[in-house]
């Protein structure tokens, strides 16, 4: 055990180092308490013994100095003083010591009130390495409650729709928060954004958010089945949710506040549940002027039964939508006053051209810049959306989910085949229908063998989507990206028992795109000219 002994006074220091040198302990000595500090800032001890009287700088003060570093409470400290009055020993133990000794010194009773602080030293020293233990299985299991929260309460926004541009971040308090977000695709024309705040914070309220969000894919996909896979109403998505959680939260004394969006791309229409969460900013492109949107209903575990309102929207291209917990208005700089809806609504109205990432981090840094010190004591999650120029000549589209396997291609060679006679009729020829549905399938067959390398049951996403004059195809697939070489046609003369896929894609298809998506997901987009 490590030891430092100060005093001032050569024979007792001199006792005390052979002492503690004859119990085996590693013993440091010195005759004033400014050496004695500068020691302590550098080394840790686990006892320390000091006189009071240590001449300018007092045994008192150079204890406190030593209980406010950093380390100064592992050490145990033992305190010799001749004063022994009752205000004099508290003086002593407000100063933070550990035990005291009277002098003159006795040496038996010296022998024992170190063997006292030895022990307390050891037990100190045991106590503090259970809680560093303590500290680091706490910090490991926050770590991954944080790795677990970002599958399970943070979506990743859509990446291939043509009407919207989404981006979402959130920023917990505690590593870990209550805050939630997802996305839900139902068709090309139709995707629902929901985003949510548990109240609380840490691991409880993310388990809650957790639970919301579960509940709400089993209500949509219950409904589904009722209404033969079109998208169910907002408000009996609600509905469910409400009758199977309300009970738990009003048990638990929590409530969720969420908005439950849907845009409706083909009428650029949005419909919206808010149900006790912050208001949603509309920015208009056109007047560069900001709208607030809000509810009127009560959040999710406040009463049972509850009605369930839409508020409808209509907005344009260029338009950005807003969605963010409170914890972006209710940030209080030193003085208490609140970031607010003004101010949120100015900045987005001065950096509406930004990009979307760009203009949530900006947001993020002028809600810290306003808050200075109190900027992380809430959750701050924003979803911001921007309308694209989602042209008012599409047709039609749908959508085809399949999982990899041989036997998979005919569906899709009939939902291509079905799609391009439902948009065009007649102005297709047969013979290019033919040569549009073979090329399709030898994407597909090309994703299945070299993305999943023939691993059966992956996900493949196929979209189409017709405008008057053409026909897009995007295959989604979560396997290995890949980008073919150049074509050689040189390599047709040759003789093999495959690869001539690639030859007949780009042959049929006047533009071909091998996409690597940021989420993660790669894509072929097959586009093809239908002329008169």
């Amino acid at each position: 055990m490590k030891v430092l002994v100060v005093d001032d006074d050569h024979d007792i220091r001199n006792l005390l180092k052979v002492i503690l040198l004859a119990s085996g302990h590693d013993v440091v000595d010195c005759y004033d308490a400014h050496s004695a500090y500068e020691i302590c800032k550098k080394e840790t001890f686990s006892l320390i013994v000091l006189d009071w009287e240590l001449g300018e700088i007092s045994g008192i003060s150079l204890c406190r100095r030593i209980r406010a570093l950093p380390h100064g409470q592992q050490s145990v400290i033992l305190m010799f003083t001749g004063r022994n009055s009752p205000e004099d020993l508290q003086t002593i133990m407000e100063a933070g010591a550990d035990d005291y000794l009277s002098k003159p010194v006795d040496a038996k009773l010296l022998k024992v009130r170190i063997r006292i602080s030895e022990s307390q030293a050891e037990n100190k020293s045991a106590r503090i390495k259970a809680e560093q233990q303590l500290a680091e299985t706490r910090a490991k299991e926050i770590d991954i409650g944080s790795k677990i929260q970002q599958n399970l309460l943070l979506g990743i926004p859509p990446q291939d729709n043509a009407g919207l541009q989404i981006y979402a971040h959130s920023i917990p308090s505690q590593k870990i928060d209550g805050d939630f977000y997802d996305f839900y695709e139902h068709n090309d024309d139709c995707i629902d954004i929901v985003v949510g705040d548990v109240m609380g914070k840490g691991i409880p309220a993310a388990l809650l958010g957790a639970a919301v969000k579960s509940r709400l894919l089993h209500a949509i996909n219950r409904l589904k089945t009722k209404t033969l896979g079109k998208p169910p109403k907002t408000c009996d998505i609600l509905t469910i949710v409400q009758s199977t959680i309300t009970d738990n939260l009003i048990e638990l004394g929590k409530f969720v506040t969420l908005c439950y969006a849907r845009f409706i791309l083909s009428e650029q229409r949005l419909v919206f549940v808010s149900c006790g969460h912050t208001r949603t900013l509309h920015y208009h492109s056109d007047t560069g002027t900001c709208e607030l949107l809000s509810g009127d209903n009560l959040p999710i575990g406040v009463i049972y039964n509850e009605t369930f309102n839409e508020i409808t929207v209509e907005y344009k291209p260029g338009d950005i939508i807003l969605f963010y917990s409170d914890g972006i208005t209710e940030a209080r700089n030193r003085v208490g006053v609140l970031y607010g809806e003004e101010l949120l609504s100015k900045f987005i109205q001065q950096n509406n051209q930004l990009e979307l990432e760009q203009l949530v981090s900006s947001l993020n840094k002028d809600v810290e810049r306003f808050a200075k010190i109190n900027a992380s004591h809430d959750d701050r999650t924003c979803v911001a959306i921007r309308i694209a120029d989602h042209s008012v000549n599409v047709i039609n589209s749908d959508v085809l989910e399949i999982k990899s396997a041989k036997g998979e291609l005919k569906l899709i060679r009939n939902f291509t085949r079905d799609f391009c006679i439902n948009q065009f009729g007649d102005r297709i020829d047969p013979v290019l229908l033919n040569r549009i549905i073979l090329a399709v399938n030898e994407a597909s067959s090309n994703i299945m063998r070299h993305a999943y390398h023939n691993q059966s049951g992956r996900p493949v996403r196929i979209t189409a989507s017709a405008k008057k004059d053409d026909i897009e195809f995007n295959l989604i697939h979560e396997g290995l990206s890949f980008t073919p070489p150049p074509l050689d046609p040189q390599s047709l003369l040759k003789p093999k028992p495959g690869g001539m896929g690639l030859y007949i894609i780009n042959d049929v298809m006047d533009d071909v795109k091998y996409i690597n998506e940021e989420n993660g997901k790669n894509r072929i987009q097959l586009l093809k000219y239908i002329k008169e």
